[in-house]
């Protein structure tokens, strides 16, 4: 079968030990990734517009809403919730880094998070009515308030290394050395749970079926440098 595949980090195409590469090698489809770290619902969205009717299955790793994705040249975009932390180090247009700054300050002063939630959901369903062959897979809580979704299995994964700590209180202190920020081993039996299921519509499954991590931390995260 031939499936594209969209998101963010959770369905990172630079990554090779994650759940849809596994899909390709365990499972014989012909997978497309087309998803990159940071990038916003919009982005995504308009990607499976461009995109879909090259393939017989789509699968969506569906973000939370409050992120922006800017166009910089004609096929290279910028997300700001992967550059926002420090402009500089980043080669910016001025107009860019101005678009960042605009969208920071968004989120501080205007953002309401019950109204981005609304038109994250509505974009959600509107495509899975749009697409019939859409199988969505949630990467946060917002905006489908599902019960399962690919955070809270990078939560329960790093609780094993770090208990009582949320995600962001790790990644304070310690940066992600997990493709698609899961273990090798649950990607396997993500790709797995998702061969069985290929079936349109909001994916959803039991995280008693995932693994506690047996790797050591270093495998997992490592100590951010000083700068």
């Amino acid at each position: 079968m031939k499936i594209g595949v969209f998101g963010d980090s959770y369905a990172e195409r630079y990554w090779d030990k994650i759940w849809w590469r596994y899909l390709e090698t365990q499972h014989g489809h012909a997978v497309t990734c087309f998803g990159q770290g940071g990038s916003s619902i919009m982005w995504s969205a308009r990607q499976i517009e461009q995109h879909a009717a090259k393939f017989d299955f789509i699968i969506w790793c569906l973000t939370c809403p409050g992120r922006f994705s800017f166009r910089m040249t004609e096929h290279t975009y910028v997300h700001s919730t992967s550059v926002s932390s420090n402009l500089d180090q980043y080669n910016l247009t001025s107009d860019i880094k101005k678009k960042i700054q605009v969208s920071a300050d968004y989120l501080k002063y205007v953002y309401d998070m019950h109204e981005e939630t609304l038109v994250g959901r509505s974009i959600a369903h509107y495509f899975m009515q749009r697409y019939p062959n859409l199988m969505i897979i949630p990467c946060f809580a917002d905006p489908l308030a599902t019960e399962f979704n690919l955070y809270n299995l990078c939560e329960i994964e790093l609780q094993h290394f770090f208990p009582g700590k949320k995600v962001w209180e790790v990644y304070q202190d310690y940066e992600e050395m997990r493709a698609g920020h899961l273990t090798d081993e649950n990607h396997y039996i993500l790709a797995s749970l998702i061969n069985k299921n290929l079936i349109p519509g909001i994916f959803q499954t039991q995280y008693t079926n995932f693994r506690i991590p047996t790797v050591p931390q270093d495998q997992v995260v490592s100590k951010k440098g000083t700068v």
